[in-house]
């Protein structure tokens, strides 16, 4: 063993010929006996990545074992000094974060500029960061400061104040720390440097030193290297890379290295005498990131098929995480192995529930109400969500204060019975918000109870009581990290600091949302994929050099927004030579580059073209190569580019999912399933999922796209035509008559609102409704009904019972008790459709007013009396001819007439036709009839238990577009055979196409009009009217003649007609 001089420098060209200075350093320093390894040979590196290549070299070098030589890291060597002194590493992070945003807020031109941006002391903490790794401390503080009045004139005032206020806070956190003996972890050199100095060698037995990688230190990592040197003494290695374009000389970006030449000064330096030959430089251009990534996971899965060790390929870029997923996806598609090192990817359950608890911390008692109920994940999500929107509660303390709904809460969802009639209401049961609001009334409490200022430990306590009233398990995953993140946030503030509860929530907040990322895979071995900063003096067999794009490699180096350079440099030149100054990144970018350059024999470089659908320029450092180096860059193909005719595929071999994707595009449909079925057994391996009917599943999907986009042109209804079929139906009854009209409007719609209850997700608090058409409409309703059942005293009745009951007369009320009516009608109505707590009642209430003033006019009469009333919200049936059960229906009002009864509907819409000749308005009715429009009044009619009856439509509307006042009154007579006649034809018609489950959208009319009902339809979304070839194939289906039809499709097709036939052609 030789051992060197007490410290030395070697210079190495290039990352390669630097590591075989190190291997044959080591094999030359380190110890050959036992008695000699008490004291090892230390290789000392920046990161925890280069350690761990390059223990693997070591252990793969030829020669003899090795015993007696650690590789750490510079942090790891601080650390054993500490922890061979009895002193810990340091663990006062949090408190630098808090003492620092309290000094900056007490700040008056930094709490100025900075309190109101997100998160804006942040910058401050940047900053004084930077000063203490630089040695700044109390001591500085006047030497600094007097340097400041140079810039008088040059700096304006507003900043160099804020700049006089960072340097002041920056020496009194120094303070502090110091006081409370709180040390950063980045202090721990600065403390190891200084036992070194007091106990020397004793303090970390080493034989000698060798420091490898180091291309900058901070001030307090040079002071330990420093130290190290002249304690133990030993080698520093440092790599001066060659030019990229020109290898002969070096690059120059090796004036990033001055600093650590200034930091080494005076120790003797020499030439390593290994050489590495020139890297072999190719590259490619693709089309985009994912191109890029798919074309490098082939040329990876080319060498390992070649028998190259995954562990001698690297994948690198500027920074890592923007390819990180891309990556991960196609690297596993072609079972390449990787590990990754220092990036991370969003994770599961933990990351979404740890920022739903950090910002739950954050927002205390004001925390938004769903995402207090997401964050609990209490059950029934959806309905407690909605019934607090209905409630006008929006935030955590106002569902504290609710009170308990004696009724429940009715919700805005559509209900749907046994026979596929909707309900009025919906109501989510009054212990469901008894339990929600004493749940919140535990979190408010405990919030309450938080004390605004108190030691860790209490926070602590008072965080975990959150965690438990939400009523997350103890087995929870989430709730486990987070209560692990604040006892260790608790264990590393000195007791000597009382937080504010604010200060508490987000120094642990800033913990949370750093919980649950997933690394991006491996645990060392395969394919190497690093950030630039991670690849730092590593070497590899073959380098892929990714994303280089201008603005991304070499990264934008933007100046300080508190410490300008101006100021970092002048400070660096006077007081402080450590400090960093920012347009070094400059130097550090090209310093990278190079030495990612030569770190391979052979090195990949590569870019894409666009990126978002922005178009992306190659990096300067890439033009550079490509204009002096003539460096060959083609453009590679888009990754599910097909084959050219005739020629090989350039990425084979291909995952089977991306097989299926060409086949689907390029192939024969006929050919695709197998292809399919394979790409799901991949997917489901992959995902670590069990197997599948994956041949099944692939038929099916065939079958769905043959009904979306068919080879070939295809006839008939399709498979969502809406044919559901006799076992659809909901049972034997027929709709109501209401429910008929629906039908008839469009059957599909029917389909999916009656029958199967799908609405619109409602949101009252979306924006303001309108409320001038249904709402308004069963505003009138109700007021009417209410006025008539006064005077009455019941309601709901039976018609055959009305018919024979006593008739009374009904008063219009005075205008207060109309006012009382009226409001209590209109806030139950906006209770009901969750627009009670936006104030929607008066609204309500005011644009229901001229309709019931027409009511008044038209109905009430000069006398203000309806005489002969019978009953409201009468219930009654009406059978049909060949159908088993009765049609049923509602009035809104019968009265008793001298010839029979009087059954009134109210209409607040405008009158079926605005024809000035009633002759005329009389065949538009029968039209509607005929199609299933206007049926009321006709049942009303003919359901009469006995003698005459007439139906009345009584249209409220107060502007009625031209029609005449007489169009207000629609009649129609029990006696009224054409209209019984076009009535029986439409029910039976429908009545037929119910039972047979023909339930087709009605998307287009006959005539070629759109479908009568699509204008206002609430569930257009589920509805293929859009794709005019859909569209197109049904309406042609549905206006054939197929007399082999069956008895759904003839049902159907008798439907769409109804109206438009002769009426001998009806059924």
């Amino acid at each position: 063993m030789t051992m060197p001089e007490r410290a030395m420098v070697v210079v190495a060209r290039g990352p390669r010929a630097a590591e075989l200075e190190v291997l044959e350093t080591v094999a030359r320093l380190a110890p050959r006996h036992s008695h000699e390894l008490a004291a090892p040979l230390r290789v000392i590196v920046p990161s925890s990545s280069l350690r761990r290549h390059l223990i693997a070299r070591l252990v793969a070098a030829p020669g003899r074992a090795l015993a007696g030589v650690i590789v750490q890291t510079l942090h790891q060597a601080a650390l054993e000094v500490l922890e061979r002194a009895g002193e810990h590493g340091g663990r006062g992070t949090a408190a630098f974060e808090i003492l620092v945003r309290r000094a900056a807020a007490r700040d008056r031109s930094l709490r100025q500029a900075l309190a109101d941006l997100d998160d804006g002391y942040s910058i401050v903490e940047a900053a004084v960061r930077d000063l203490l790794d630089a040695g700044y401390s109390a001591s500085h503080r006047e030497a600094v400061l007097d340097t400041l009045a140079e810039f008088e004139g040059r700096v304006a005032p507003p900043r160099r104040q804020r700049v006089r206020s960072i340097l002041e806070v920056a020496a009194e956190v120094a303070g502090q720390l110091e006081e409370i003996g709180a040390h950063r972890p980045e202090q721990a050199p600065q403390r190891a440097a200084e036992l070194l100095r007091r106990h020397g060698a004793a303090a970390l037995p080493a034989r000698a030193v060798l420091i490898h990688g180091f291309a900058d230190l901070t001030g307090i990592a040079a002071d330990l290297m420093q130290t190290l040197l002249a304690v133990v003494g030993g080698v520093v290695v440092v790599d001066r890379p060659p030019d990229p374009a020109a290898p002969e000389r070096e690059d120059a970006g090796v004036a990033f290295l001055d600093r650590l030449a200034v930091q080494l000064g005076g120790l003797a330096a020499s030439a390593s005498p290994h050489a590495a030959p020139p890297a072999r430089l190719t590259g490619f251009a693709a089309p985009t990131p994912e191109a890029e990534v798919r074309q490098v996971a082939h040329r990876v899965r080319g060498l390992l098929d070649a028998g190259v060790e995954p562990e001698s390929i690297g994948i690198v870029a500027r920074e890592l995480h923007p390819f990180a997923s891309a990556l991960r996806r196609q690297l596993g598609r072609l079972a390449v192995p990787f590990s990754g090192a220092g990036t991370t990817l969003p994770g599961g359950a933990v990351w979404r529930r740890s920022r739903l608890l950090a910002a739950m911390l954050r927002s205390g008692a004001a925390t938004p109400a769903e995402l207090w109920l997401e964050a609990a994940d209490g059950g029934l999500m959806t309905e407690l969500q909605l019934a607090l929107r209905t409630l006008g509660v929006s935030r955590l303390d106002e569902v504290a204060s609710l009170g308990s709904p004696a009724a429940g809460v009715t919700l805005p969802l559509p209900a749907i019975d046994e026979d596929g009639e909707p309900q009025s209401e919906r109501v989510l049961a009054p212990h469901h918000i008894d339990g929600l609001r004493q749940r919140a009334l535990e979190m408010t409490h405990r919030l309450e109870r938080w004390p605004a200022r108190a030691a860790a430990a209490t926070h602590r306590g008072h965080t975990a009581g959150l965690v438990s009233a939400l009523g997350c398990s103890p087995a929870d995953v989430a709730a486990e990290a987070v209560l692990g993140e604040a006892e260790s946030l608790a264990l590393e503030l000195p007791k000597a600091i009382r937080l504010t509860r604010q200060e508490w929530c987000d120094a642990l907040c800033r913990r949370l949302e750093a919980l649950g990322e997933d690394p991006i895979g491996g645990a060392g071995g395969g394919v190497q994929l690093l950030s630039a900063m991670e690849a730092r003096a590593r070497t590899f067999e073959h380098l892929f050099l990714i994303g280089l794009n201008r603005g991304v490699f070499p990264r934008i180096v933007q100046d300080d927004a508190v410490l300008p350079d101006e100021v970092r440099g002048h400070l660096a030149a006077a007081v402080l030579p450590e400090f960093p100054v920012k347009a070094r990144g400059l130097d550090e970018e090209r310093y990278l580059f190079a030495q990612l350059a030569a770190a391979a024999p052979a090195v990949t470089l590569s870019w894409h073209l666009s990126a978002g659908g922005a178009a992306a320029t190659p990096s300067p450092l890439v033009e550079r190569l490509r204009r002096e180096a003539g460096l060959d860059a083609p453009a590679v193909p888009a990754p599910l580019a097909p084959a050219p005719d005739g020629g090989e595929d350039p990425l084979r071999p291909r995952p089977a999912f991306e097989h299926a994707i060409l086949a689907a595009e390029h192939g024969q449909r006929d050919r695709l399933a197998p292809v399919l079925a394979a790409a799901r057994s991949e997917g489901r391996e992959r995902g670590g999922l069990g197997s599948d009917d994956a041949a099944g599943w692939a038929t099916a999907r065939i079958a769905v796209l043959d009904a979306i986009d068919p080879a070939l042109p295809a006839g008939g209804p399709g498979p969502w035509a809406g044919l559901v079929g006799e076992a659809a139906r909901p049972g034997t009854r027929l709709p109501s008559i209401t429910g008929v009209e629906d039908l008839a409007k469009c059957p599909f719609r029917a389909l999916l609102v009656r029958r199967l209850g799908l609405a619109p997700m409602p949101d009252p608090r979306s924006g303001l409704p309108d409320t001038r058409g249904a709402l308004v409409g069963s505003l009138v309703h109700a007021v009417l009904e209410r006025i008539a059942a006064d005077a009455l005293g019941r309601r709901g009745d039976q018609l055959d019972d009305v018919a024979a009951a006593a008739a009374a007369d009904v008063p219009w009320p005075d205008d207060e008790r109309l006012e009382v009516i009226l409001a209590h009608a209109a806030e139950s109505l906006a209770r009901r459709h969750g627009l009670a707590a936006l104030g929607m009642a008066p609204l309500l209430a005011a644009q229901a007013l001229p309709y019931l003033e027409v009511a008044r006019a038209v109905e009430w009469g000069a006398g203000g009396v309806v005489p002969g009333v019978l009953g409201v919200e009468v219930s009654g049936e009406l059978r049909v001819a060949g159908w088993p059960s009765p049609l049923r229906f509602r009035a809104d009002r019968v009265d008793g007439a001298p010839d029979g009864l009087s059954m009134v509907d109210y209409k607040t819409g405008a009158p079926p036709s605005k024809a000035k000749r009633e002759d005329t308005r009389r065949r538009d009715l029968i039209e509607a009839v005929a199609r299933g429009n206007a049926l009321q009044g006709v049942a009303y009619a003919l359901a009469a238990p006995a003698g005459r009856a007439e139906g009345r439509y009584l249209h409220l509307k107060p502007e009625l577009g031209g029609a005449p006042e007489a169009a207000r009154h629609v009649r129609v007579a029990s006696d009224d055979f054409e209209l019984a006649a076009a009535f029986s034809r439409a029910v039976a018609t429908v009545a037929e196409s119910w039972q047979a489950g023909a339930m087709f959208a009605r998307v287009e009319e006959p005539d070629r009009t759109d479908g009568r009902a699509c204008a206002f339809c609430s569930v257009a979304e589920a509805c293929l009217r859009d794709d005019s070839g859909v569209r197109r194939r049904l309406a042609s289906w549905l206006a054939a003649d197929d007399a082999a039809a069956t008895p759904v499709e003839a049902a159907a097709r008798r439907l769409w007609r109804l109206g438009y036939e002769a009426a001998e052609d009806a059924p």
